[in-house]
């Protein structure tokens, strides 16, 4: 087995490609930190997590 792959936290449904400079993964990200620090971002991040979790329940077709 290969080593899991960590997702983003911001950027729904895709890996952690480490584009915040520094970072090794989400749990140092200063992009994290700042989403997660800010109220407004924190509860737009939520609404999109929200909508993809609707959108892999719906079946296509």
């Amino acid at each position: 087995m290969g080593t899991p792959q960590p997702r983003c936290p911001i950027r729904v449904g895709e890996p952690c490609t480490l584009c915040f400079p520094g970072a090794d993964g989400p749990q140092n990200c200063g992009l994290v930190y700042l989403v997660q620090s800010d109220p407004e971002l924190r509860e737009r991040l939520a609404e999109k997590r929200l909508q993809a979790k609707a959108d892999a329940l719906t079946p296509t077709g």
